[in-house]
């Protein structure tokens, strides 16, 4: 895919909500996380685009008798899907999507815990390794008793979010790929003892 960018206004207003935060969960908020596309499927990736992704021998390929490949995750999806899981762990959201018995809080509490603590450390990771580098002016605010206040609204050349979950969406592998879609691993393939 070649990749297209654009200019993007963020919208760092500080107590405007927005769709994506709402002050009580609501299935309009819970609609736009999901239409950013947290929920897709893996998609497949041929082999030449895999080895320059990183993916080796050692992770799981399709049987060539369905197409071979790999299949991957988007790793930008995922990271949204970790910041849309925090955004329900957060104190005010917590009762409303544990007690709606939500995919993400039907686990035990220990594994609700590495799950959402994982995806903070994700979050953590990806805004340490793209570290932004802009900077935010202040504001003069409350004519009648001046002072500053930090202007969160940006200028940014992003990229184009919509051309890759477009893409995402378009390659998802399928709900009924068959039991024996995946080539069993080999004796030269590293199986891990517990889970990475």
């Amino acid at each position: 895919m070649d990749l297209r960018y654009k200019e993007v206004q963020f919208d760092g207003r500080f107590v405007k909500e927005n769709v994506y935060r709402k002050m009580a969960p609501s299935p309009e908020t819970d609609e736009a996380w999901d239409k950013l596309g947290i929920g897709y499927n893996q998609v497949r990736l041929p082999e030449a685009l895999a080895v320059k992704a990183g993916i080796t021998r050692n992770h799981t390929r399709i049987k060539a008798k369905y197409g071979g490949g790999y299949p991957v995750f988007v790793e930008g999806l995922h990271q949204l899907h970790c910041l849309n899981l925090v955004r329900k762990s957060l104190w005010y959201n917590y009762e409303h999507y544990h007690g709606a018995h939500e995919v993400e809080f039907s686990d035990s509490d220990k594994v609700i815990y590495w799950h959402v603590s994982h995806c903070l450390d994700i979050i953590r990771q990806r805004l340490m390794c793209t570290m932004d580098t802009s900077v935010f002016g202040s504001v003069w605010v409350d004519r009648n008793d001046p002072r500053p206040f930090t202007d969160f609204n940006t200028k940014h050349v992003c990229r184009d979010f919509e051309q890759i979950r477009e893409w995402a969406e378009d390659h998802q592998l399928g709900d009924d790929t068959p039991e024996d879609f995946l080539e069993l691993p080999g004796e030269d393939v590293y199986v891990w003892d517990v889970a990475p």
